[in-house]
């Protein structure tokens, strides 16, 4: 039975287990937009895993996980964008708005055995409406505009454009040719 959860302290392992050794990818546990490149990238692997951990601790929104019987399937990351801090100095995106009543999904990390079964717009609604359901009037993501046929999971963290718009999200403006800035309005059918 397909279930999607807020990340807490009590599901904590099953992000832990979804995650693996290497913390998703390359240690990054999901800390790769909260901080600065800098300690990024002195914190990767246990520290990142820590640093995260501390967050579920506090309570923070970070997004949302999908089970099937206990069996953590995938992970999508969704926060106020003010707490992404790497976004206001990313060349892309440091020039859109910034608010506490925006919300950002920033990464989707999908278990190899479950990819290509449609998971990620699921993940997407799922984590759309709980920035919904705690104060956010717009989601917004980042995903990539393939060039190619077969995209590395590795660089298909942020989603596929197709998936975003599956879930209903509209394209606010392309940054580059392979990104894209989607927004989702809460509409209140939502």
């Amino acid at each position: 039975m397909l279930t999607f959860e807020p990340l807490t302290p009590h599901n904590w392992p099953h992000l832990q287990t979804l995650f693996g050794e290497k913390g998703a990818c390359g240690g990054c546990w999901c800390m790769y937009w909260r901080l600065f490149h800098q300690q990024y990238e002195q914190q990767k692997g246990a520290k990142n895993k820590a640093s995260l951990k501390e967050l579920v601790q506090q309570g923070k929104f970070l997004g949302v996980l999908a089970n099937d019987n206990d069996v953590p399937m995938g992970w999508c990351s969704v926060s106020p964008k003010p707490s992404l801090v790497r976004l206001s100095k990313s060349r892309l995106f440091k020039n859109l708005e910034d608010t506490e009543a925006t919300w950002s999904i920033t990464c989707l990390f999908v278990n190899k055995d479950f990819r290509n079964q449609g998971l990620s717009t699921q993940l997407i609604n799922a984590a759309s409406q709980y920035a919904f359901e705690n104060g956010a009037s717009k989601v917004e993501a980042y995903p990539i505009l393939p060039q190619k046929k077969n995209v590395p999971p590795v660089f298909a963290y942020v989603g596929f454009e197709s998936a975003f718009r599956k879930a209903g999200f509209e394209e606010v403006v392309q940054v580059s040719p392979t990104r894209s800035v989607m927004q989702l309005t809460n509409s209140g059918d939502n």
